[in-house]
């Protein structure tokens, strides 16, 4: 009798999982949870204006539709009180392998130091890679896609002296995404 790997079955989605949206045409913008997870109650981290933040640098780097970007999180489901995600991220990276086969992203920004380990597999800290396109992990067996890893918005309210180069990031990821379809 043949054993068959359970691992390489469908699974189950997690209760609460959402997708991502938008039309996507090449870009893909990944946070570490979905935005509404980030309220006062829930997170100690809550920043009410992370999300302005970035809807700000990416509106100064001239993309001016938000809806041709594919948004999507690293953890799918609501993170427990004082819960350092570690077990939200390993449930949820076969998840966000499917995405990435689904979207096939050419262009990929990655917020934060968990979603750069995420995406690319690197186990060094992001400030060694922020600003530099970096290749997807084999995992996501998706070659083409470049990720650029930045710091989160909500690091860069904490630090406002990251915000320059979190403004650099997003217009060298908005700059090869207008170019690899061809508008500038």
């Amino acid at each position: 009798m043949t054993q068959i790997d359970p691992d390489l079955l469908p699974q189950a989605l997690p209760d609460g999982w959402m997708p991502g949206s938008g039309k996507h045409l090449g870009a893909m913008v990944v946070t570490f949870a979905p935005p509404d997870h980030y309220l006062p109650e829930r997170s100690p981290h809550f920043h009410p204006t992370a999300g302005r933040l970035l809807m700000d640098a990416l509106f100064a780097a001239e993309v001016e539709e938000l809806g041709d970007i594919y948004w999507t999180a690293l953890v799918k489901v609501p993170l427990g009180e004082n819960s350092s995600g570690a077990l939200h991220i390993e449930a949820a990276l076969p998840y966000l392998v499917e995405e990435v086969q689904h979207v096939v992203p050419l262009y990929v920004l990655a917020l934060g130091q968990k979603v750069f380990s995420a995406l690319t597999g690197s186990v060094l800290g992001l400030a060694l890679y922020r600003g530099l396109w970096q290749h997807l992990d084999e995992r996501f067996d998706w070659e083409e896609a470049l990720v650029m890893p930045t710091f989160s918005p909500a690091e860069v309210l904490d630090r406002p002296s990251l915000k320059a180069a979190f403004d650099r990031d997003v217009r060298e990821f908005a700059s090869a995404w207008r170019k690899g379809r061809g508008d500038g």
